[in-house]
């Protein structure tokens, strides 16, 4: 899961780089910041299959630093917990820096939707979204009015966009059809269900009436943070560094070499101008 912690920590510095501030860096806690096993957020994506980050909202100098003549430097921790807190003149500016990221990271989490169902001559149609950017495994099942299974089917890591599954039906042989569906987050070694739905449709003269359930039309929730993908600029050492190191994540289209540059041609100087033409030159400039 490097690869989505990564995209979604670009994001972060992407969308944190407001209010003059420049974009917060992303790293990993134990490598970026210091050695942390253990923490809440190794229990939250190791036990619960969590992307879990933990933004440092704010962060000053607050630590004192005595020298002794003669032997080490010491430095002891400010403990009033300054370092960690704004000016009050600065909360609303500090707590907007980090709005979006937190809304990105709710519209991120998966939703499955049923967007449409289409009646063709020996089959229905029907288009599944997840406007979510997390991508899930979707499992269908379709069975009768007297509970019969009619079909089963799956979608493989859907995200942010819409997908068809055509269960076999006849037109000349209508039948109330429940659709049930579980969406699974594949998280590390915790695939979890994060969602499931029911839909019930009725046939109604050559189309399908939902009894149980809405249709949802396809969302592109990333449009309101300027699209899921931060750029490769946000992945460079200026937004991955930290105190103990680097993120060190390389993404596909990272993987590309910059067009050299030529160097520009270096002109040989004119002779300089003798004594008497200098003067001449600079007279007839402010005399024009």
């Amino acid at each position: 899961d490097a690869e989505l912690f990564e995209r979604l920590g670009r994001k972060g510095s992407e969308l944190t780089e407001v209010n003059g501030v420049p974009g917060s860096p992303h790293v990993w806690t134990a490598r970026g910041l210091y050695g942390a096993t253990g923490s809440t957020m190794d229990w939250l994506y190791g036990k619960r299959g969590i992307y879990a980050f933990s933004p440092e909202v704010y962060g000053g100098d607050g630590t004192l630093s005595l020298e002794k003549t003669g032997a080490l430097t010491y430095t002891i921790a400010n403990s009033t917990g300054a370092s960690f807190n704004p000016p009050p003149s600065d909360i609303v500016t500090w707590a907007d820096r980090w709005r979006s990221f937190a809304l990105m990271l709710l519209a991120a989490t998966p939703n499955v939707e049923l967007a449409s169902a289409t009646p063709t001559e020996d089959a229905l149609v029907l288009q599944l979204t997840n406007d979510g950017f997390l991508p899930v495994d979707i499992d269908l099942w379709a069975v009768d009015a007297s509970g019969a299974e009619i079909a089963t089917g799956s979608l493989s890591a859907l995200r942010h966009d819409i997908s068809g599954w055509s269960i076999p039906i006849k037109s000349t042989e209508p039948t109330t059809l429940t659709i049930s569906m579980s969406a699974t987050l594949q998280a590390g070694t915790v695939p979890h269900v994060v969602e499931t739905a029911t839909w019930t449709l009725i046939p109604e003269e050559g189309t399908w009436r939902l009894a149980e359930g809405t249709f949802t039309p396809q969302r592109d929730l990333g449009a309101a943070f300027g699209g899921w993908y931060a750029g490769p600029e946000w992945g460079t050492q200026a937004y991955t560094c930290g105190p103990g190191g680097c993120s060190n994540i390389r993404l596909p289209e990272d993987q590309w070499t910059p067009t050299p540059v030529p160097p520009t041609p270096t002109a040989t100087p004119p002779p300089p101008p003798s004594g008497l033409f200098l003067p001449r030159l600079l007279n007839e400039a402010s005399d024009g």
